[in-house]
């Protein structure tokens, strides 16, 4: 049935309708019937339909990846204003964030791992005689999606919910709505910030790629008790390893700053 349909969308008229049209009963228009072959016929549609499928499937992979790839563009610059703008609150000059950039950032990433969480998403959409509207929002109990603090970008939501597509994979519905007064629709929903949203799957770090791997046991039809518990460690031990690892980073960090410039790394947060 699948097959039939896919033909008929494809050429727009189906094996019965060819025959009722040319009122033989069986051959197409154009074709003799010494060379009509209702077999051949068939499978020449269904290698027209099947053909079709592949270039869809292919124009979605495509369309897929180069949303990842501006998503990820879009993340790299970000990151760029981000770092410049730490730069430029440092008072730091050209040679002295060569000296102070590679320990920086070596203290962010140890930070980051050692407090990685998943964000979540929600969203409220609304339709009716005003138009429509959509509100996408990202929380997270150890993360803040703003700003160019330590915590900021800590885990998935800071980059997730600026890309994500309301309705699509991974979307969870709450509450759906209507106002009789008004005339308006609503309806709600959340789901998880995903760092894979963002990048490849082979381009997550260690504690992105537990925490996904976390997340793909919990959310199994029948999740397995002692799988979970097995990630979770995992997770918890490169958590564990990196907080181990901050203080010594720390201390190279300020080995190459002045007095004004460890201040305002201790209110960034990115020291102690």
């Amino acid at each position: 049935m699948v097959t039939s349909f896919l033909l008929v969308v494809l050429i727009g008229t189906s094996p019965a309708q060819v025959r009722r049209q040319n009122g033989s009963g069986n051959l197409p228009p154009g074709v003799p019937p010494s060379q009509f072959n209702p077999e051949q016929f068939e499978k020449q549609m269904q290698a027209e339909a099947a053909e079709r499928s592949r270039q869809l499937a292919a124009e979605g992979e495509q369309r897929r990846a180069q949303m990842l790839k501006n998503i990820q563009q879009n993340s790299k610059e970000t990151e760029r204003q981000r770092d410049e703008s730490i730069k430029r609150a440092l008072g730091a000059t050209d040679q002295q964030w060569e000296a102070i950039f590679p320990r920086f950032d070596k203290v962010r990433t140890l930070m980051r791992q050692a407090r990685y969480s998943l964000a979540t998403i929600g969203y409220t959409s609304g339709s009716g005689s005003g138009g429509s509207q959509k509100m996408g929002s990202s929380s997270s109990r150890t993360t803040r999606t703003t700003g160019s603090g330590a915590g900021a970008g800590g885990g998935a939501g800071g980059s997730a919910s600026g890309g994500a597509t309301v309705g699509g994979t991974g979307w969870k519905p709450l509450e759906n709505s209507k106002n009789a007064a008004t005339g308006t629709q609503s309806q709600s929903g959340w789901k998880w910030a995903r760092p894979s949203d963002n990048k490849g799957r082979s381009e997550l770090n260690p504690a992105e790629k537990a925490a996904e791997e976390v997340l793909d046991s919990l959310e199994k039809p029948h999740s397995n008790e002692p799988d979970v518990r097995a990630k979770l460690a995992a997770l918890r031990k490169i958590r564990e390893q990196a907080a181990k690892q901050l203080p010594e980073a720390q201390k190279q960090l300020r080995e190459v700053l002045n007095f004004e410039q460890e201040a305002k790394l201790v209110l960034m947060g990115y020291l102690e």
